[in-house]
């Protein structure tokens, strides 16, 4: 499974919240299956630590693979970056 994401438009909710959001286009791929599609990421991110942040995204994905399905995909994780 093959994900490529680009983030066109992030910001704050309000100078209270402790959360970002993001809104994302992207493409993806299965090759054990041959399926392919594009998808739009919804998601929020909480730094809650130096380097560390938490993530929790929806994606309306769209299925190409033998004729146009609609589905709905979501993910959660924690990151840090050195």
């Amino acid at each position: 499974f093959k994900r490529q994401d680009y983030i066109f438009e992030s910001g704050k909710f309000d100078a209270d919240v402790p959360f970002t959001w993001y809104v994302g286009a992207g493409a993806w791929s299965e090759w054990d299956h041959d399926e392919f599609g594009a998808r739009v990421p919804l998601g929020v991110n909480w730094n809650f630590h130096k380097n560390w942040d938490m993530y929790g995204q929806i994606q309306p994905e769209l299925d190409l693979h033998g004729g146009a399905e609609l589905q709905i995909g979501g993910a959660l994780g924690v990151k840090y970056t050195f």
